[in-house]
């Protein structure tokens, strides 16, 4: 029972007994009840419209919406195949699409991304290159344009460069293989006055090659330094593998349609003796060493005075050659580095036992072979019909890019500063400076995390690559006229004669190389032209050197989302930074001195690393041929330490500034955009011939096998894409150095 006070009509207070309801208690609760899932279901419709609304532009602030985005992702999905699986073949699935629709050209062996930004390169460097000359803005940028203007316009090549590379011959004392150019006594031809010559006057190098360098163990000096050449084949093995037959005989061709070009008469006569020169040759090759172990310093550097190379070899006259190709006396007590004294002790005895005539033939070929593809139009077809029968690319394509290439190489400086002017903004550099750093850091910052390093190792390490240079964009003389113009003083430019203007660039090539000797070596002297597709890591400067050429787009863009940078072109920043702690750069100090710096225990557990790396490459195949593990290992090592480096300081960057906007339309999250620009730099085809060439003859693994071989050994790819442990992208072992 309640009791409650109510007022009746008359106003009189009294106090009623109201006798309770049985229903009345429960239908309040049900009452009260409905009204709070009532309130409650209009706050919930409210938070979803909420939640919808704001969730839909939370998407639709996290995707990145400008025009360079959107052309981001029209790229990329120009490349990739989503029809395979990423877990099973990571290639196809980046190129597959891109590889469909650009065959190979009919003129080129390969053909790929690089080469895509290859091609744009040379038809800017065309642009700037016809303009007048009055258009340049100095001396330097001036012949650049004279130069390109003598290849385009060439006046006297077709009728004069025949009759000037004869009249070098006669100077030279003939050449046996013609009649009219026979030396007239062959019994007081000098070979020695010979090679002498043509190193001085031409740079044309022989049976052994002589520069200026650095001491590989004092990096701070310069030093004349030698070591074998003297092969026409491009490398030791066509000597002698069975299926290289087909080379052989294309050179011996060659020199025989090289030979009856310039005045010999009877073709079988001149291919007879064209044949004795390849096997003079051959056995130039049996005293060679073999050229990969010629990539380790620390066994053939041998540091000797020049009366020690005399010694052992006493048929080369090494006194007059340096006195002629330096313009003075170099004393017997000269340092000099040899790295093949074996092979000039083994040539001293093929050398005595060669005749003359063998010897006039083989050296002045290689003088003739030096300057015929810039020769008439004969010279260059022989040349070009010969370097598609080895595998080479045939030198075809509009004179235009072939001429701006020719420029490119030959004043490299002056078209490279015409080059950045146009086409690589000032922020372009900072920002690749940047990354640069990001990846340094990474590098470092991961050495605690190597297990098979002691902290001492650790410490050295890092000094090391805190003291690497890193040379980005272009040297910044380049873009001081004056400066420019007095680095080509010495170099003359006929605006009409091509051919002779390759003469004169060698010749200056060569005296800008000898001025070195007895200076200081400047470890920050540019070497590759700034607009060079490719990127550098030098041991003894302790240097990478990253040029504007390949700072371009698709690999690079200032404009891109920075996964699209680091995911390509900081992947090839690390892959040189990592060249300085492979199975070559490792051998140097942070000083670039050839010196053991970690101990035997470390460098043992260096190499056991590298042996798993050298195991995996070695059982891909690429056209049939098993790659080579351990001729491609430091490539290899860089390609897989580039990568993580690359991933660490892009995963760093999204810490310090915040996750990046997507590209629109695209199935794939940031972590797997990393992966596809990696993948997208290597997208690339070859034709079977060059397949097998260059798995034979070059030290990067072919370039389907740099995706797959790396991604195979990153846990980082395998999270991404989600493969599943034991799938082809994610096999149970891996391989990890850096």
């Amino acid at each position: 029972m309640d009791k409650f006070t109510e007022k009746t009509p008359q106003g009189n207070i009294h106090n009623v007994k109201v006798e309770a309801n049985p229903n009345y208690k429960l239908k309040r609760l049900i009452y009260s009840l409905f009204v709070v899932v009532i309130l409650l279901g209009l706050v919930v419709a409210g938070l979803a419209v909420f939640v919808v609304f704001n969730s839909k532009a939370h998407v639709q602030n996290d995707v990145c919406t400008t025009q360079n985005c959107y052309q981001a992702t029209s790229d990329i999905l120009a490349y990739i195949n989503e029809s395979v699986d990423p877990c099973h073949d990571f290639y196809s699935y980046a190129c597959g699409r891109w590889l469909a629709n650009n065959p190979i050209p009919v003129d080129r062996p390969r053909h790929g991304t690089l080469y895509k930004i290859i091609d744009k390169k040379e038809m800017i460097l065309r642009r700037l290159l016809e303009r007048t000359a009055a258009a340049a803005t100095n001396d330097g940028e001036r012949k650049a344009i004279m130069y390109f203007k003598s290849c385009m316009q060439d006046i006297f090549t077709q009728t004069e460069s025949r009759k000037d590379l004869i009249a070098m011959i006669r100077r030279l004392g003939g050449w046996n293989v013609i009649p009219t150019l026979k030396p007239a006594d062959m019994t007081n031809w000098d070979y020695n006055s010979v090679m002498a010559q043509l190193s001085a006057k031409y740079d044309v190098d022989t049976l052994f090659s002589i520069w200026v360098g650095v001491d590989l163990r004092n990096s701070n000096v310069t030093i004349i330094e030698m070591t074998q050449s003297g092969l026409s084949l491009p490398n030791i093995e066509f000597y002698f593998k069975p299926d290289a037959q087909a080379a052989v005989q294309a050179l011996i061709e060659y020199m025989t349609d090289i030979a009856m070009h310039m005045g010999a008469t009877d073709r079988n006569r001149t291919r007879e003796k064209m044949t004795e020169v390849y096997r003079f040759e051959q056995n130039v090759a049996k005293t060679h060493i073999h050229k990969l172990n010629k990539r380790n310093e620390t066994l053939f550097y041998n540091k000797v005075n020049l009366s020690a190379v005399e010694n052992v070899c006493p048929e080369i006259d090494f006194n007059s050659y340096l006195k002629l190709m330096f313009g003075r006396v170099i004393p017997y007590d000269e340092p000099v580095i040899n790295y093949a004294m074996n092979y000039f002790k083994r040539m001293n005895d093929l050398l005595t036992n060669t005749t003359k005539e063998t010897l006039n033939n083989y050296l002045i070929w290689h003088f003739v072979k030096t300057f015929a593809p810039a020769a008439d139009s004969y010279l260059q077809a022989a040349f070009n019909r010969y370097n598609l029968a080895i595998g080479g690319r045939q030198t075809t394509g509009s004179q235009g890019l072939i001429c701006s290439s020719r420029t490119d190489a030959a004043l490299g400086m002056a078209v490279g500063a015409m080059f950045v002017k146009d086409s690589f903004p000032g922020q372009s550099r900072t920002t690749a400076i940047k990354m640069v750093e990001d990846i340094r850091n990474a590098f470092i910052a991961e050495l605690p995390n190597l297990f098979w390093m002691d902290n001492q190792t650790r410490s050295v390490a890092a000094d090391k690559a805190r003291a690497v240079i890193a040379q980005v964009g272009y040297p910044a003389f380049i873009l001081n006229g004056t400066r420019l113009s007095n680095f080509y003083a010495n170099f003359s430019v006929n605006d009409s004669y091509y051919f002779i203007n390759t003469v004169r660039r060698r010749a200056y090539a060569l005296q800008l190389n000898i001025a070195r000797l007895g200076k200081p070596y400047d470890k920050k002297a540019w070497i590759a032209t700034p607009s060079t597709v490719n990127a550098f890591y030098s041991p003894p400067r302790n240097r990478i050197t990253i040029p504007a050429g390949i700072l371009q787009s698709p690999v690079y863009s200032n404009d891109y989302l920075r996964v699209l940078n680091y995911g390509a072109i900081g992947s090839a920043i690390g892959h040189e930074f990592t060249h300085g702690f492979d199975n070559i750069g490792g051998r140097y100090d942070k000083d670039g001195n050839l010196r053991q710096w970690w101990s035997d225990k470390i460098l043992k557990n260096f190499n056991q690393k590298s042996q798993c790396l050298v195991n995996q490459y070695s059982n891909y195949t690429y056209f049939g041929l098993n790659l080579r593990g351990y001729a491609t290992l430091s490539e290899n090592i860089a390609d897989n330490g580039g990568l993580g480096q690359s991933y660490r300081a892009y995963q760093k960057y999204v810490k310090a500034y915040g996750p990046e906007k997507q590209l629109p339309g695209i199935p794939l999250t940031n972590e797997q955009l990393f992966f596809t620009a990696f993948a997208r730099v290597w997208c690339t085809a070859d034709k079977e011939y060059y397949g097998k060439y260059y798995v034979s003859s070059n030290v990067h693994s072919p370039p389907k096998f740099r995706v797959l071989g790396t991604l195979r050994n990153s846990v980082e790819f395998a999270n991404a894409f989600k493969c599943p442990l034991g799938s082809p992208m994610n096999p149970v072992k891996k391989c990890k150095v850096w």
